[in-house]
Formats: structure tokens, sequence, C-alpha cells
């Protein structure tokens, strides 16, 4: 999963053609565990640098103002790193919900959504520092397509090229879902032909459950046993075949 996101479905940097000289720092947290290949497509596709934090800084994870849970703390560590690189922006989206498969609206928790608030005040942000869009795709992808042309604008390019990049960013997100479910019912074939062999779903939230730095290693420890463990989102696809 993660080499598909950031790597596979990701932009390859021989392909960059700069645009413009800013640098845009993206924490390694909450929303960029579920569409990277949407954000990054679209700073690619604009022709601005962006780039991932590397590691979790505790300077930032004390700056914290409240009690928040790990991936939060995880959060702030990022943005600290982001800052202390000195890139001209932090790109802290208000990631307020995704498709799903019941009849409901459901937003994702409330600290996902609130990360450029609550860090704007840990920090000292200044609004002409960061890119806060917001991403709302649980009625569709177009609802967030003015939010990005903001993000374009204000990074001195035309709303029609924010559009332009938004599209492509989207595509390549489609892609990637496209070949991860695929990938998924591939492997409920693999588990209808092997009744014998463990499989583990691992289920939880992508920044929590499935990255190294907050699921402790738990994963690889039943890998190491010759389990398969399979991420539920791979498979949670109500086309898919399901072993009986």
């Amino acid at each position: 999963r993660t080499r598909m996101l950031f790597d596979r479905f990701a932009p390859s940097p021989e392909t960059f053609q700069a645009r413009s000289q800013h640098v845009v720092g993206v924490p390694l947290a909450l929303s960029v565990h579920s569409i990277w290949p949407f954000y990054s497509w679209f700073f690619h596709s604009l022709g601005v640098k962006a780039v991932i934090s590397t590691q979790i800084v505790q300077e930032g994870i004390a700056k914290q103002e409240s009690n928040y849970c790990f991936p939060v703390e995880i959060a702030h560590g990022a943005i600290q790193d982001m800052l202390d690189k000195d890139v001209d922006y932090v790109f802290l989206p208000h990631f307020r919900d995704m498709p799903t498969l019941e009849d409901v609206h459901a937003c994702v928790c409330p600290l996902t959504q609130g990360l450029p608030f609550y860090a704007r005040h840990a920090f000292g942000l200044r609004d002409d520092r960061m890119l806060r869009p917001l991403v709302s795709f649980g009625r569709g992808f177009e609802a967030s397509r003015g939010a990005f042309e903001d993000v374009a604008e204000k990074l001195g390019f035309a709303r029609a090229e924010g559009s332009r990049a938004y599209d492509a960013g989207i595509e390549q997100y489609k892609r990637f879902l496209t070949a991860y479910k695929e990938l998924g019912r591939k492997v409920l074939r693999e588990v209808r032909e092997n009744p014998d062999r463990v499989y583990i779903v691992l289920c939880g939230r992508p920044y929590n459950a499935f990255t190294r730095d907050a699921n402790m290693g738990i994963p690889r420890k039943f890998t190491s046993q010759g389990v398969t463990v399979i991420t539920y989102d791979m498979i949670y696809d109500p086309d898919a075949e399901i072993p009986p």
C-alpha cells in the first residue's frame, strides 16, 4: 500500500518541470496517507515542488496545546520538520469527508478536520504561509475544485491552471484506487485458493494502522510468523468477490 501511494502512483521527480521558486512542505500525517497521489500530482502538474516531511521532531510535539491522539502528535512533529526545513508554505488541508459505502454523509474525526486550525495557533503560523484547502470528497470530486483553484492562485497561477492541475490529481488518484481495489480482488481470490493459510485483515485508520510511524510494527510481527496481513480498505469493496 505504501509503495503504491508514495511511489508507483506518485509523480516521478525526473519528470518535474519547475514553474515556480516556491517549495511546499507536506507534513506526512493524517490525510496524506490516503490521498497522496492526488496531492502530489496537483503540485507536480502546477510546477511547484512539494516535499514530504522525513522525521517527527520532538520540539513540534511539545508545542501541542492539548492532549491529542498519537496521530495528531505525529502531525505536530512532522509540521516542525517542515518548518525546520524552511519551506515557503506548509500544506495543511481541511480534510472533511470522503466517499462512504453507507447511505449517510460521514465526516472524518474532528481532530483530522481541525489540523490547520490548531496547528496555526500551536506554531504561530501566519495565514500567508499556510495552504489549507477544503478537501470534501464525500459527495463527489467536484466539491473541492474551487478550493484548489484558490491554492493555485495563492501560488501565483491562474485559476484555470489550478483547475487543470486538479483534474490531473483526481485522475491519478482514481488510477490508484482502481489498481488498489484490483489488488484486493486478487488477494481475495488467493484467500479462497489457500484455505489452510492464515490471513489477517488489519483494520484501522490509514494514518494509524497502516504506517510504521504509528502501528508500532505490529503488522511486521505477524508477517514474520508467516501470516499474510491485508489492509482492510483494499478489500472493503461491495463489488469484490467475498470468499465463503
